[in-house]
């Protein structure tokens, strides 16, 4: 999996901040995909298969394993559970590992995050991201959220194994991707846009969705190769960013009729 490091033109992220995470199939990705990240794992669920399970991948990594909840309070919410883990930062993908400055691959698909600040959004749209194969989710550093313990939870595994890139500038990202063959697909509410369902993944393709309340900002806007938008029913014009997301995927993704 492609992890950040200095590239010119942008700057690497520092690591996401570190924390316990919650959960079966987080936990169990990261034994699978990313163990080097877990410190120690508390595991005190009363389903043997599933304890046996953890038991032996935390073994096969000689990772500290402790048949208890966490004593700290904060976990009161989350012990049903049944297993945590103690992990080392999250580190970001490169956007030059994701797409090289030599052109992105045929078939590349993005997704850029304009101003997500809901850590359950981000966390619903990176479990969609990893289920639709999306080769990498860019979200910018300022007044958006991160991976975080909460995101990971919900994600339900995700982070394990889709590259997150997290840049300082959405805007020169944008046009970096577009001089790297990348079309840019921004998402609005409005009837002139182009519709959802004719996009495609046989090119390289960014779908950038925007946050809840403003949607896509127009700087952003204006780097978009095409705008692309879903006609509701009367009296609700748009989705949930993160159900958006799901179905802008699935769009995109749905087998060709040729």
């Amino acid at each position: 999996r492609p992890r950040h490091g200095q590239r010119a033109g942008h700057r690497a992220a520092p690591p996401a901040a570190a924390g316990p995470v919650v959960g079966r199939h987080v936990v169990l990705a990261l034994l699978q995909h990313s163990p080097a990240r877990i410190r120690r794992i508390w595991c005190w669920s009363r389903d043997r298969d599933f304890y046996n399970q953890i038991v032996g991948l935390a073994a096969a990594q000689n990772i500290p394993l402790l048949a208890q909840p966490p004593a700290d309070a904060v976990w009161s919410d989350h012990i049903a559970q049944g297993v945590a883990a103690d992990v080392r930062p999250f580190a970001y993908a490169d956007l030059d590992d994701v797409v090289p400055s030599t052109g992105a691959a045929p078939g590349t698909l993005l997704l850029v995050l304009d101003s997500i600040t809901d850590a359950r959004n981000l966390g619903a749209i990176l479990r969609s991201a990893a289920f639709f194969s999306v080769d990498a989710v860019i979200l910018p550093s300022d007044r958006a959220a991160g991976v975080s313990p909460v995101v990971e939870r919900i994600a339900r595994g995700a982070t394990a194994t889709l590259p997150i890139v997290q840049v300082v500038n959405l805007a020169r990202t944008l046009r970096l991707l577009a001089d790297r063959g990348v079309e840019i697909a921004g998402t609005v509410v409005a009837p002139t846009a182009q519709d959802l369902w004719q996009l495609s993944s046989d090119q390289p393709l960014a779908i950038a969705l925007g946050a809840e309340d403003r949607g896509l900002r127009p700087l952003l806007q204006k780097q978009c190769t095409r705008l692309i938008t879903l006609a509701g029913g009367p009296g609700m014009d748009s989705l949930n960013v993160a159900s958006f997301a799901s179905v802008a995927l699935a769009a995109v993704r749905r087998p060709s009729r040729g």
